[in-house]
């Protein structure tokens, strides 16, 4: 749907092998494998810089004990004009 609306390269990851398959198997179906891509992958080990997160089902999962830790990755993943 972002890259649809937007035309944004967009990277999803996830923990979850079954979430990883039908992720993959929509972004194909749709058309836009090449710039949707998803990874099988803890957050924590994200590289990289990204102008926009959108933590969609993810908050919830992290946990009040690990929202410092949440909040600093995505804020050393944005660029400096990035938006979470």
């Amino acid at each position: 749907y972002l890259h649809q609306m937007t035309g944004a390269k967009v990277l999803g990851v996830t923990l979850s092998e079954e979430q990883l398959k039908v992720a993959r198997e929509r972004a194909a179906a749709a058309g836009v494998a090449d710039m949707v891509t998803f990874e099988l992958i803890d957050y924590r080990q994200v590289q990289g810089t990204f102008d926009r997160i959108v933590s969609v089902g993810m908050f919830e999962h992290v946990g009040p004990a690990h929202y410092r830790t949440f909040f600093r990755k995505c804020r050393d993943l944005l660029t400096e004009d990035g938006v979470m």
